[in-house]
């Protein structure tokens, strides 16, 4: 949601006066606070997709329960999210990397295409834009490692239960279709 209103806002925060830029009508100041908002949106939307396919294979392929995961895993699938995201949009203040970025406040240099000394802000903006991008392809790559195993578990599940028991569905792997289905469009939405 938060990502959401940032892009709805759009330019309106980009500074008055910025080249090329439609309805520019912000300051800095709105500028930082939309990059920052739009930084921590965009970290902790995958870090929670991620902490909700930990949870799918702690209850599928480990067979936990609720209290189990309340009292051990719950607390770390909020706050690794949270204090990921956080960490990494705060930083972003005193680095000064919240600028115009083409449609809205993001982490850029400025002046546009600057380089090192020739930047009066967002001098590190190409290693936190790689940062950035490592950390969601990291929760891309885990879900998609944990969306996999799940499916190997029900797959698995179902040969057992058509060895001993003969079915036609299960030997037609109905369950572990569904299921591969599922986890593919789990996986899908991130991109």
């Amino acid at each position: 949601m938060i990502a959401s209103i940032v892009n709805i806002l759009s330019t309106w925060p980009i500074p008055e006066g910025s080249d090329g830029v439609y309805l520019a009508s912000g300051t800095t100041q709105t500028c930082t606070a939309q990059g920052f908002f739009n930084e921590l949106g965009n970290l902790a939307t995958p870090l929670y997709n991620a902490s909700l396919c930990v949870y799918y294979v702690l209850v599928i392929r480990d067979g936990w329960k609720e209290d189990q995961i309340r009292t051990t895993a719950e607390p770390l699938m909020h706050l690794i999210p949270i204090t990921v995201a956080f960490s990494i949009a705060i930083l972003g203040i005193p680095f000064t990397l919240y600028n115009n970025s083409g449609w809205l406040c993001w982490i850029a240099s400025y002046p546009g295409k600057c380089e090192g000394d020739t930047c009066t802000r967002g001098v590190h903006a190409n290693i936190f834009r790689w940062v950035h991008y490592a950390i969601i392809w990291s929760a891309i790559l885990s879900v998609t490692v944990g969306m996999y195993s799940i499916y190997r578990k029900v797959r698995d599940e179902e040969r057992i239960q058509s060895q001993e028991n003969d079915e036609d569905a299960v030997r037609r792997g109905v369950k572990s279709k569904k299921v591969a289905i599922q986890a593919g469009v789990f996986v899908g939405a991130l991109f």
